[in-house]
């Protein structure tokens, strides 16, 4: 399971800061398949980075399957994202037929 709660993602660009994510919310169960979808600029790809371990959140709440990834340090961090995470993103762990297999070039 995936829960997020009031997650934010600030950016420090110079003197300006950039607010990718705010206040984010979500619950992802076990067997659910979920679409992320947004204009461009709406903060997939850091939410996308955050969820694969990639990236840290500035503040807020991030568990997954019981563990509070968010509280974890650096090096329990990469532990954990590589250990467990390692095919979050992986086709081949998401296809579910012939068709999308082909697509995606995986067996």
């Amino acid at each position: 399971m995936i829960r997020l709660e009031h997650i934010t993602r600030l950016y420090q660009m110079g003197g300006e800061t950039i607010h990718a994510l705010r206040d984010v919310s979500l619950e992802v169960n076990r067997g659910e398949y979920v679409a992320i979808m947004g204009p461009s600029g709406s903060g997939k790809s850091t939410l996308m980075n955050l969820l694969g371990c990639l990236d840290t959140p500035t503040s807020g709440l991030y568990e997954l399957n019981g563990t509070n990834v968010s509280e974890l340090d650096d090096m329990n961090w990469r532990k954990f994202a590589t250990g467990k995470l390692v095919s979050f993103f992986k086709p081949s762990t998401c296809c579910r037929g012939p068709t999308r297999c082909a697509t995606w070039n995986c067996h």
